[in-house]
């Protein structure tokens, strides 16, 4: 019976922590680049159940046979982000780039490089193409700086030309599945080294919007919400046994 306790308790904690992946999705429906969570449950480890034959009670004869496992309980294991595009919108403004296909701008931060599909920068004061946190945009030679005005283009493969001159190459990596980790404000890291991308091309005066589906997402946490109400039933069925186990059995 208390078994039955941990078990849907350890429901209503996943139910619980995969609504809060759902609910910060939709709180980055509208950010650009923004790619969602999603919660990956597993159990822990299963528990064999094996019968008890003659023998001495409340022990296992040698000839007990296997009859199954049992679940107990599930846990999140871990929050992975899903990578599909996002759609396109066209902004008007030069400083707004877009990936179409693979690839991740590359971003100085001060804890080392970092990785974004977010492409709404801007201009500082000197020059610097920089994030909307003030961190600068990477380039093949470092750092894109140099640039007098917005006035200037962005290539198909990353080439920024300012009055008909090449000024730098934006460096577009690409990484194994599964290898970046959030690391706040819209940027990823990673443990493995980047990769050179191929398949990309760069949209300038394009922003792409966040892969959130909000219907995808309600029906989630409609999901996690069922979840959660079903393991909170049988925590209350367990107890009111519990009750009458303690305060009418002993009566009899």
């Amino acid at each position: 019976m208390f078994r039955g306790l941990y078990l849907g308790a350890s429901g209503m904690l996943a139910a619980q922590h995969l609504n809060d992946v759902v609910a910060d999705n939709l709180a980055n429906v509208n950010t650009p680049g923004y790619k969602r969570d999603i919660g990956v449950a597993k159990t822990f480890s299963q528990e064999l159940m094996l019968r008890m034959e003659a023998g001495k009670p409340g022990t296992i004869a040698n000839n007990s046979a296997p009859i199954g496992a049992v679940d107990s309980g599930v846990v999140i294991d871990r929050i992975t982000s899903g990578f599909s595009a996002g759609p396109l919108v066209a902004t008007n403004n030069s400083t707004d780039l877009a990936l179409a296909g693979q690839g991740f701008f590359s971003i100085s931060t001060p804890d080392g490089v970092k990785y974004t599909r977010s492409g709404n920068f801007q201009l500082d004061g000197a020059g610097n193409l920089v994030t909307s946190q003030g961190y600068k945009v990477m380039g093949v030679k470092g750092p894109v700086s140099g640039l007098t005005s917005d006035n200037f283009a962005v290539l198909a493969d990353g080439t920024i030309t300012q009055n008909g001159q090449a000024i730098d190459r934006l460096a577009i990596v690409d990484f194994p599945p599964d290898a970046l980790r959030k690391a706040g404000d819209n940027l990823f890291t990673s443990q493995s080294p980047p990769l050179a991308a191929r398949s990309y091309s760069v949209k300038q005066k394009f922003l792409e919007q966040s892969n959130v589906d909000v219907a995808r997402e309600m029906g989630a946490m409609m999901t996690a919400l069922r979840s959660y109400e079903a393991n909170q039933k049988v925590i209350q069925t367990l107890d009111s046994n519990m009750e009458k186990a303690a305060n009418e059995i002993g009566k009899l």
